[in-house]
């Protein structure tokens, strides 16, 4: 029995802070653990502390291409999603990111080092304070 409170204890903080974030970042809200969620859940559970997993939960709201803010998509992630091992590992890594790639036209290529040569700045700056 304090198995399943601890479970259920859980299940209901991690829809707690999807929701949270849903409502922050206008993704779908969640309203019942399925069985397929619980499954999915407990097996990241197995790999990753709850911190871990909630704090990569929380890397959602800095990239774009996850809340469907970008020109070429307007995809959102979904709670299932994010449960899904290979997107979670992909936004635990950083592999989602907003950052300037160049095309190889000439202005991207001079945005993409205008944005570069500005993060040497930032880095130096720090460096010397």
């Amino acid at each position: 029995k304090e198995l399943n409170t601890r479970l259920l204890n859980t299940y209901s903080l991690f829809m707690e802070k999807w929701n949270e974030l849903a409502k922050e970042c206008e993704l779908s809200l969640i309203k019942s653990f399925t069985e397929n969620r619980k499954k999915r859940l407990s097996e990241l559970l197995e790999k990753y502390t709850q911190e871990e997993i909630l704090e990569t939960m929380f890397k959602i709201k800095n990239i774009n291409f996850l809340l469907g803010r970008t020109d070429k998509s307007n995809w959102k992630i979904s709670f299932d999603d994010f449960l899904n091992e290979e997107k979670f590992i992909k936004i635990l890594e950083g592999a989602y990111y907003d950052e300037i790639k160049p095309t190889g036209r000439k202005q991207d290529k001079k945005n993409f080092k205008t944005k570069i040569s500005r993060s040497k700045k930032r880095v130096w700056i720090l460096m010397i304070s």
